[in-house]
């Protein structure tokens, strides 16, 4: 069996609210684009809060997509 590699994924997110809309992206290291996005949005629930996080949408980066470290 292959082993798994850990890549960066940098995930675009967006916030849209009535008074305010704004986007901004986070890079997280991963084994998988979907484990990456499961980090990026625990990390931004963390940031703006439980009560704002249903505004939020996340996105893979189409440029900076699993890139290969270590």
């Amino acid at each position: 069996m292959g082993t798994l590699s850990i890549k960066k994924y940098r995930i675009d997110y967006y916030f849209k609210h009535p008074k305010m809309d704004f986007s901004n992206s986070i890079t997280v290291t991963a084994q998988n684009v979907d484990e990456a996005i499961e980090t990026a949005r625990k990390e931004v629930k963390e940031c703006y809060g439980e009560s704002n996080f249903k505004n939020f949408s996340f996105k893979p980066d189409a440029n900076y997509c699993g890139v290969v470290v270590g």
